[in-house]
């Protein structure tokens, strides 16, 4: 499918375009984030992703841009009061930082109807991931399957049944093959119904893009898996409790380690080897193996993921 990059879109304008070439009554947008801080061979990956209602993505802009304004923007700069946000450091600028980050997450609170999150350690898909299956390449792309089949449920289980269209982000590695994934729906009705899938496209991050939503998510997922849940340094953080309180319904999450992950690695290896058999030269290439004997016979002797 044509990207509306590819076309010469370049400006927040491309949403009041992207919704109007898509007819579905919801539109997800996905977005990865990645944390590289916790081991220095390794980092966290998430992708999350969050459904609107195809009407109020043109108001949430507005009122982002209204809130934090036209320049550049990350959550991640927000919080640690940088780049436009540094003439917020300091005790005096306390609440006028508690603010902004308060809207930010009531921003999302009123205008998302859902949100998924997957995550997953981006060391485990080089070492043990099906990386030889065009589409399964990269960490982002694996996550980002979970995430879509996660929201598509949702849906499905929700009655949100016009199908979903699908927005990435233009330019993060390993985005195109994620959109090589989605691909698939078009071709294949199982995959179709597995996404809830109703079109998709790539469109460029803008100071007030829908993707700030998933950002957000993303980024406060991250903290909380190796702050919280590996490091035990810090209760969850307050923002991220207040996106999800009263709404553990609306969001689904999951992280992808250990056995889960190596049965979803393997399910996916069995399924390329299929596909492979056709070419015989090409299966004779692949050799078909056992991942969790390759785990147990390795020397990495803590459960995959797990912090050291």
């Amino acid at each position: 499918m044509e990207s509306f990059q590819d076309i010469g879109f370049c400006s927040d304008d491309v949403w009041d375009d992207l919704c109007d070439i898509h007819e579905s009554e919801v539109i997800a947008v996905l977005r990865a984030y990645i944390d590289a801080s916790t081991r220095k061979e390794s980092g966290l990956l998430s992708v999350a992703g969050y459904l609107f209602e195809s009407g109020p993505v043109r108001r949430f802009r507005q009122e982002w841009r209204d809130t934090f304004g036209p320049e550049r923007f990350s959550w991640a700069d927000l919080i640690a009061r940088s780049r436009p946000f540094k003439g917020l450091r300091g005790e005096e600028h306390n609440a006028e930082h508690d603010r902004l980050v308060a809207a930010g997450v009531s921003l999302l609170r009123e205008y998302t109807i859902a949100g998924v999150i997957s995550s997953c350690w981006m060391q485990d898909v080089e070492n043990y991931g099906p990386t030889w299956i065009k589409g399964f390449a990269h960490a982002y792309s694996i996550a980002g399957h979970m995430a879509m089949v996660g929201i598509g449920k949702w849906a499905r289980l929700n009655n949100y049944n016009g199908g979903i269209a699908y927005i990435i982000e233009a330019g993060d590695e390993g985005y195109d093959q994620l959109e090589h994934l989605l691909s698939y729906a078009s071709k294949s009705q199982e995959v179709a119904d597995a996404y809830q899938w109703n079109g998709h496209s790539t469109a460029p991050k803008t100071p007030h893009s829908p993707f700030h939503a998933p950002d957000l998510f993303a980024w406060e997922w991250g903290k909380y898996w190796t702050e919280t849940v590996i490091q035990r340094k810090r209760p969850i953080r307050r923002s991220l409790a207040s996106l999800l309180i009263d709404r553990l319904d609306c969001y689904t999450v999951m992280h992808l380690g250990g056995e889960p992950l190596l049965k979803f690695f393997e399910h996916i290896n069995a399924l390329g080897v299929e596909q492979l058999q056709r070419n015989a030269d090409a299966a004779a290439s692949v050799p078909v193996a056992e991942l969790s004997e390759i785990i147990l016979t390795s020397e990495q002797i803590t459960r995959v993921g797990d912090h050291e």
